[in-house]
Parts: C-alpha cells; structure tokens; sequence
C-alpha cells in the first residue's frame, strides 16, 4: 500500500497488510477483472485492511508468519492456498556494473503450513513481472501453473483492445 497521508509521504519501508478475496475462475475475462477489481476497491477502505496493517505493524514479523497469525486471529481456521502481492517498483531504469537491469522478478515466501502458491507482481521501468514459486508436493505442475497465468495474461489483454 502507498503512504496514505502527507505525513507519511517520504517514509521507508513497505506498508502492507493481508487481506482475502474471493478469486472468479470462470466467466467473461473482462468481468472478472471488474469483480476483482471491485472487490479489492472495497476491501482497501474496509477494517480488514486496517486491521491487517496494524497486525504487521505491531509485530514486525515476515509477511507469510503474518498472514497465517492473521488468518487464524480474524475467523479460526480460515484456509487458503494462494498468495498473491502486487508491489509498485521504480519506473527507472537500474544499472549493475554500467549494465541495464532489463527485468525483475519477484518472489514471495511460502509460508509451507498453509501455502501452496504464490504469485508476485511488480512493475519495473515500464514493464509488468510475475514471479511464480510453488510447493513442489502440492504443485507439482508449477510451470502449468505459470503457464495458464500468461495465457490468462494474454486472454485478458485481448479482450481489453
């Protein structure tokens, strides 16, 4: 999440906080998007977000521990298998040694007690990245997986044009 006052403008560090949304699987590709979209519009101004910020913040803990004390704290034994973090990055171009950093990739922790995938997402110098690690027990077609998620990339930019 990005500084949400003026104050906090300029400060180090990631704001984050965990919350759940169901993910539509079926249907028209664009209205999906919309569904998600939506969803994530109203969970953004919710108490859920603000809960699982303080969560993080009062705790320090890594973001997978996080998540799983937060399931647990807000309804029992909420089960989930799927991560997925959108992360903004510099629209820079990053240089190693005088050479282009042409791309990055990110990657998202498991936490192995709960979590079988995890998708991260970060823009860098104009492009878009996914990073994709998975349980190799559970998801043992992992690279299906990262597969069907450009091919669900490149339906949902067809429909958009």
């Amino acid at each position: 999440m990005r500084p949400s006052s003026e104050d906090q403008r300029g400060e180090l560090g990631n704001h984050i906080s965990t919350v759940f949304v169901d993910l539509p699987l079926t249907g028209d590709p664009l209205e999906r998007l919309a569904r998600v979209s939506e969803e994530m519009t109203k969970v953004k101004g919710s108490a859920q977000v603000r809960a699982g910020a303080l969560i993080v913040g009062a705790t320090g803990l890594a973001p997978p521990l996080v998540s799983s004390l937060a399931v647990r704290a807000m309804s029992g034994q909420l089960m989930f298998n799927l991560v997925v973090s959108n992360v903004p990055g510099p629209q820079d171009t990053f240089y190693i040694a005088g050479v282009p950093l042409r791309e990055v990739y990110p990657a998202v922790p498991l936490n192995p007690a709960n979590q079988a995938l995890t998708v991260g997402i970060l823009s860098y110098d104009g492009g878009v990245y996914f990073g994709v690690l998975a349980d190799r027990d559970t998801v043992p077609d992992a690279p299906e997986a990262a597969a069907g998620l450009e091919r669900a990339l490149a339906v949902l930019t067809a429909a958009a044009r």
